[in-house]
């Protein structure tokens, strides 16, 4: 049970629904059986035209129904302004968080009051899924992994923020809220943590299209990230690159493109081609490793030329992302 008086509840436990009846159920199921009971469930639906939130009521302390969809940064706010806790954990509505995951974040803020945020990371998944689900969900795992203590960023999936450092940040965006949120946090020297600990189980199933094209928004958002807040200076801080793209990445994300390009140009040697493509084995073979590792030969060799195809895709997805910014920039100043 959630606590009796939502104005004494430790934590305000968020999430944010469209059209999620598939998933949601599992959601907050997993919520309900946690072990930490001192918090209040809040349901923000976004005007779903399925049953989610008929669900949300069989679940939750308190569901906001919007009339019209508004996004996901109105529902944010929506979220944070119905949240009564000092608290607030944000939940996706396709995941399936562990049953320790909010006592651990309760134990963790109390034990760091200087950080105003925890995110956390998803588990490797299930090898019921298909290639592209379990591809992505290792892929993520691998990542974050190797992410430092602190980040700049919050990873929408599970994050917990301090109520009280919410206070000026600017949540009129209309995509990548968590980042943009964490990025604002992160310039206002707001300390973010980051644990291994907090990992939580995607519900979410990918196709080859649904795959390579969430790799592209995400992409393409990200660039837009690194422009508005200046994500060169952040690269190298920590041992990372920008947000939660590390340096590695980063460079095997560059050097597929430039791969291709040097590879179909006549005048360019064998020997450079070759040596860029390398540049990008180096890169990505540790990941590489990690999925041989985890699924063995048959995935491996499957996903050496996904991965490649994966980071042009991203490259793409960059490239446009800072062109449109740019000519957006420059349109407003004329």
């Amino acid at each position: 049970m959630s606590c009796k008086n939502d104005d004494d509840c430790e934590l305000s436990v968020v999430v944010r629904v469209y059209n999620s009846s598939g998933t949601l159920r599992k959601c907050l199921e997993a919520i309900r059986v946690s072990d930490f009971n001192d918090y209040e469930l809040i349901v923000i639906d976004d005007a779903s035209t399925d049953s989610s939130a008929d669900i949300a009521r069989e679940y939750a302390d308190k569901v906001v129904s919007h009339k019209c969809r508004k996004g996901l940064a109105a529902s944010q706010n929506a979220a944070f302004a119905q949240a009564s806790a000092g608290i607030i954990v944000n939940v996706d509505s396709d995941v399936i968080i562990p049953p320790y995951a909010l006592s651990r974040i309760k134990h963790y803020l109390d034990q760091n009051p200087n950080r105003g945020a925890l995110t956390g990371l998803l588990s490797k998944g299930r090898e019921t899924g298909g290639f592209f689900t379990q591809y992505k969900n290792l892929y993520m795992n691998y990542t974050f992994s190797k992410l430092p203590e602190r980040v700049s960023f919050l990873y929408g999936s599970l994050f917990a923020v301090r109520k009280g450092v919410l206070t000026n940040c600017d949540t009129t965006f209309r995509r990548a809220t968590d980042t943009e949120l964490g990025q604002q946090l992160f310039a206002r020297g707001v300390p973010i943590g980051f644990s291994k600990e907090l990992e939580v189980e995607h519900l979410k199933q990918y196709s080859m299209m649904s795959f390579f094209q969430n790799d592209f928004k995400v992409s393409f958002y990200w660039s837009r990230l690194f422009i508005g807040n200046r994500g060169w200076k952040q690269l190298g801080r920590g041992g990372t690159g920008f947000a939660h793209a590390g340096k590695g990445q980063l460079i095997a994300v560059i050097t597929a493109p430039l791969a291709v390009m040097l590879c179909v140009l006549p005048w360019i040697g064998l020997s450079i081609c070759v040596g860029t493509i390398c540049i990008w084995g180096i890169s990505s073979w540790p990941l590489l490793m990690f999925l041989l590792k985890e699924r063995g030969l048959g995935f491996f060799l499957f996903a050496v030329p996904i991965t490649f195809l994966d980071h042009l895709v991203m490259a793409s997805g960059i490239t446009l992302g800072f062109l449109s910014t740019i000519m957006k920039r420059r349109n407003n100043v004329v």
